[in-house]
């Protein structure tokens, strides 16, 4: 009837007991669960393969997909090639495995800049990454 949940029990050994009643027949069993860190999901923006922005060309519409679970909110800024912000947007509530979906659709073919950045764990990660619009 319950859980076991790696996150909330934190990084090291934890023992698990189980409890099994059958035709008034009980059964207990306890095992030793090892959780250990997994650092490849710790990657902070500038580090590949934190943030995968695909289909790169594309038509305007493309994602960003979430390889980290360091951050819970991203900002999205777009520049074009004169440096002019041609869009920003703030998400939030995102995790390891979130897709983050753009659209630049209405902007025409060419180079745009996208600046990503979050600012929770009390300093600012960013990261730089080009896409091409080609129509």
């Amino acid at each position: 009837g319950n859980t076991f949940t790696p996150s909330v029990a934190g990084v090291g050994a934890a023992t698990v007991t189980y409890t099994a009643t059958n035709a008034g027949c009980t059964s207990v069993s306890s095992r030793v669960i090892l959780v250990n860190e997994c650092a490849e999901r710790h990657l902070t923006l500038d580090q590949y393969p934190a943030v995968i922005v695909y289909p790169n060309p594309s038509n305007g519409q493309f994602n960003i997909r979430i390889n980290t679970d360091l951050y819970t909110e991203l900002g999205v800024k777009a520049y074009n090639s004169s440096g002019q912000m041609v869009q920003s947007r703030m998400f939030d509530g995102i995790a390891y495995g979130s897709v983050l979906s753009i659209d630049l659709s209405r902007l025409g073919s060419g180079v745009y800049h996208l600046f990503l950045f979050n600012n929770e764990n009390g300093r600012v990660d960013k990261r730089g990454v080009s896409v091409v619009i080609y129509k």
